[in-house]
């Protein structure tokens, strides 16, 4: 009954504030990759301060985030300029692009980095997840990958966070270590 009761509260929120969607088809291989191991609650908040609640997934392939219709399909959000962001349980992902990309928002101390995601289907066997971080500014997300692009995004503490990363070892393909360094950085500028 409680499910029962959940799918209509779901498909009422959502034909109140209904997502602009597109159907997502599947890859040239018919392998789908998503971010998480199964499709979990969330909302979406809207630009007009709407807002919506869906089941949702991060398609790692075809980078689109993605939801589960009133009528059980996997849709892509049609128009992801108009999205503020989306919350899915405790990440937030913001719209990247206008072609669907979505960016994961990670907190770090007093500041803030995103990740992207990205998956390519090497052979049948084996799928590669591409992790990409970025810091946002006025102009757009900045990319950085190493404690010397990192520097270069706060200025005049370059040698610190490269001596600091030297340090701890820090390696950019740890998430973890990321979010140690950055949280490092932000706290020279305090």
């Amino acid at each position: 009954m409680k499910s029962i009761k959940l799918c209509f509260c779901l498909f009422f929120l959502c034909s109140l504030c209904p997502l602009t969607a597109q159907i997502i088809g599947s890859t040239e291989d018919n392998r789908t990759v998503y971010l998480f191991p199964d499709f979990e609650r969330g909302i979406i908040a809207f630009k007009n301060n709407t807002r919506s609640a869906a089941l949702f997934n991060y398609e790692l392939t075809k980078q689109k985030m993605v939801f589960i219709d009133a009528d059980s399909m996997v849709m892509a959000i049609k128009n992801p300029s108009e999205v503020l962001a989306v919350v899915v349980g405790e990440n937030r992902f913001l719209p990247a692009s206008s072609k669907g990309v979505f960016y994961q928002e990670m907190k770090a101390g007093s500041g803030l980095f995103y990740i992207h995601r990205k998956a390519n289907i090497i052979n049948t066997l084996e799928v590669e997840i591409v992790t990409t971080l970025y810091f946002k500014t006025d102009k757009g997300f900045k990319k950085f990958s190493s404690a010397k692009n990192l520097g270069g995004l706060f200025k005049g503490q370059g040698k610190k966070i490269e001596a600091f990363a030297k340090e701890k070892s820090i390696n950019f393909s740890n998430i973890e270590d990321v979010t140690m360094i950055v949280e490092y950085a932000f706290s020279l500028m305090n």
